[in-house]
């Protein structure tokens, strides 16, 4: 009985175990060092990048890149999610405040924020993001991502982005996701994401103008562990019970 108790215990841990999703890497962009990052220059002139800005958990870096001569902030952002290095955790339902996000201005088709990290050892990869404009912003972008930093696969349609009303207090409907990577971003030693704009329609439906913005938060890469792993343990429960039952 004993035995029997010791392995089921463990085998329930180990299940418990697969179960939890971990997070890779995630920019919240609330610490000192990103907003320097951001801002340090904070127009650094036509076609060259924003600073690269380190994940607040996990590890990776970030940029903007503009054709044009962008001005990048860290205004206020949506609410962040209280987030472990362990777990996964950024959802719509965000928790706590937020004073900076990232923002860009002077966009053009083809303009991105991009966000590098590594999956080795990983599956089930999925992206959130949080993601808003200002009136005069782009309002249409699409995710990719890439495995050598050069070609870049478009996945999961055209992201229609909302009007900014981030803040530090209220919670806004700006989330959106991806998971449908069906292994192709698995285990990989870097993997590169992108979010870029996709046409010349602003916000509110006229032209993105030079001084209109596209400001993200809280990008989250994570791992959810694949049903298999889960099913292949509670098989072995099952074999654990039925040796019992011989016993």
């Amino acid at each position: 009985m004993n035995r029997f108790f010791i392995a089921s215990v463990v085998a329930v841990a180990l299940a418990a175990a697969n179960a939890r999703a971990t997070t890779i890497a995630q920019w919240t962009f609330e610490s000192a060092a990103s907003t320097l990052a951001i801002t340090n220059p904070a127009s650094p002139g036509a076609g060259n990048p924003s600073g690269n800005v380190l994940p607040e958990v996990g590890s990776g870096k970030a940029f903007g890149q503009h054709v044009g001569a962008s001005t990048y902030s860290a205004p206020g952002g949506d609410l962040d999610p209280t987030i472990a290095a362990s777990d996964a955790g950024a959802t719509a339902a965000n928790s706590s405040p937020s004073l900076h996000g990232f923002s860009s201005t002077a966009w053009a088709v083809g303009d991105y924020y991009q966000f590098q990290v590594s999956t080795l050892g990983l599956s089930g990869i999925q992206v959130e993001w949080d993601q808003a404009g200002s009136n005069t912003g782009p309002g249409q972008f699409v995710l990719q991502y890439s495995l050598d930093g050069s070609s870049f696969t478009t996945i999961g349609g055209t992201r229609t982005v909302p009007l900014s009303a981030w803040n530090t207090t209220t919670v806004q409907p700006a989330s959106f996701s991806e998971s449908g990577f069906a292994g192709a971003v698995d285990n990989q030693t870097t993997v590169y994401f992108r979010l870029t704009d996709l046409s010349t329609v602003s916000v509110n439906g006229g032209t993105v103008a030079s001084g209109g913005t596209d400001r993200i938060d809280n990008f989250t890469v994570i791992s959810v562990p694949e049903p298999s792993s889960v099913a292949l343990v509670g098989a072995g429960l099952l074999g654990l019970l039925a040796l019992r039952r011989r016993v």
